[in-house]
């Protein structure tokens, strides 16, 4: 696993080691209940899928449970939530559901996971959009889903290159793709119009983006133009990764083993982005409390009307459409923007997870492939349209997806992307350790400290010994000797 030592393998690096470790370190897991839950002979062996009932059918050991992400998109939560209760239903199996946030950085299920698996009690299907499989494979809490995945395939054709990326470790699939994500830069159009700007020529780097932003702002009429935080949130963190990329510096190497964030490539990326925040110069096209927002508040502040742009998940667009705003048609995906030393997508998608000692695995696998059942699936992308876009080739015949033309450019510019990128790790692989950084917020916590007035050079520093730290605590080598 790219040079990780987990357990099972040649024993280097146990995972009880590592827990003390990253608990040490203040790191993405908290201490007590995780090292509580990994008492020695606490683990239970792995539970046998469910066993076919009366006339073939699956048969639930006391109830199904399901953990559901909860998107920027209440409709669309709804429609998957009635769903998976209604195939239950139909099944005669118990269910129990519930919600888990979308942004899961800094929050405390890898904890709970760990302490369930360890219980003997974890959930039988999880699906999130956030790429943490390698973190989840290297704390041994996973059930491969490489069966469901494979039929899945030969049923719905071949997923984009992201979930390859991401949720295959070591030649199997860990999750199964569910549906791609839209997501990156979202723009006005008739606000850009109107400013006299080309929403195509005037985001192409992100230069051009910011002195675009400047000119659409108006204040008076409350209308910002930069509708984005480097504040401690998922899209806090997305920007500030993307620029430090744009810039020529990233937080690992091509092989995923090293930290190199200290550099002046990232240095001049932080202290172009941070001026927006403290430059009078840019003050005008900031809305107010930008600097407090979390993820909810550019989607809330773009659908009133008041921010021309912001980076985001589709969830915003999709949520226009189905509200009939006035504007919805004026709505544009636009890529993350170039900088000077690259331009680089980032794909994105949900995927469903099953945990070691889960009592129904089969009948997860049976609630997957209802999920994507055409039936189930088109009316799930008609209502998420511009936000849940399909994972898998053949379903993107959909007519109202082919008519969509936020969709239909997201797929050029991410799905026939060969490599669209994960961006925490780029461009080394992923592993548990890039994903252990960003749930430790690592990278917001370096833009605070630039607000707040310590020196970016120091800020950097910091941020990549921090960084270097967990790697570390994942057995990685982090620093060249």
């Amino acid at each position: 696993m790219n040079g990780m030592t987990a357990r099972g393998s040649n024993g280097k690096y146990s995972r009880r080691s590592f827990l003390k470790a990253a608990a040490l370190a203040g790191g993405a897991l908290a201490a007590a209940p995780i090292l509580q839950a990994c008492a020695p002979g606490a683990a239970p062996e792995p539970a046998k899928p469910g066993a076919a009932g009366a006339g073939g059918k699956i048969s639930v050991k006391d109830k199904l449970v399901v953990i559901q992400m909860q998107d920027w998109h209440p409709d669309h939560n709804k429609l998957v939530r009635d769903t998976i209760q209604k195939y239950s239903d139909g099944q005669g199996w118990p269910l129990d559901i519930s919600y888990t946030e979308g942004f899961l950085a800094g929050g405390n299920i890898i904890q709970k996971l760990t302490a369930a698996v360890q219980a003997g009690d974890p959930p039988d299907l999880m699906f999130h959009s956030d790429a943490i499989t390698y973190q989840l494979k290297f704390l041994d809490l996973l059930v491969d889903m490489d069966d469901i995945t494979k039929e899945m395939i030969t049923a719905h054709g071949k997923p984009y290159a992201y979930f390859e990326k991401v949720d295959k470790v070591d030649g199997k699939w860990m999750r199964a793709p569910f549906f791609g994500r839209l997501g990156q830069y979202w723009v006005r159009e008739d606000i850009f119009k109107a400013a006299g700007l080309d929403v195509e020529k005037d985001t192409a780097t992100y230069d051009k983006l910011r002195d675009a932003c400047l000119k659409a702002s108006d204040p008076a009429k409350e209308m910002w133009g930069w509708g984005m935080t480097i504040n401690r949130c998922g899209d806090g963190h997305s920007l500030v990764l993307n620029t430090i990329l744009a810039w020529g510096g990233s937080i690992t190497e091509e092989t995923g083993q090293y930290i190199v964030l200290n550099s002046p490539e990232t240095v001049a990326g932080i202290k172009w982005l941070t001026e927006i925040y403290q430059d009078p110069k840019w003050a005008k096209m900031l809305p107010p409390g930008v600097g407090a927002w979390t993820d909810p508040q550019n989607n809330e502040t773009f659908l009133a009307g008041k921010i021309a742009v912001t980076q985001n998940a589709g969830t915003m667009y999709a949520k226009a459409v189905v509200d009939k705003l006035p504007f919805a048609d004026k709505i544009v995906w636009r890529p993350v923007p170039g900088g000077p030393k690259r331009q680089k997508s980032d794909g994105a998608g949900s995927g469903f997870w099953s945990f070691r000692g889960s009592k129904n695995v089969a009948a997860a696998k049976e609630l997957i492939k209802a999920l994507l059942d055409d039936e189930i699936a088109r009316p799930m992308f008609k209502t998420a349209l511009g936000y849940a876009a399909p994972a898998y080739e053949k379903m993107w015949d959909y007519d109202f997806i082919k008519a969509d033309r936020n969709s239909m450019a997201w797929k050029k510019g991410v799905w026939d992307d060969p490599d669209p990128g994960y961006a925490d790790p780029w461009p080394g692989p992923p592993t548990a350790a890039a994903a252990a950084v960003k749930g430790a917020n690592v990278l917001t916590d370096m833009t605070g400290a630039v607000l707040g007035g310590t020196k970016i050079e120091d800020a950097v520093k910091a941020a990549h010994d921090r960084a270097v730290q967990i790697y570390k605590e994942f057995g990685m080598k982090a620093v060249k000797a």
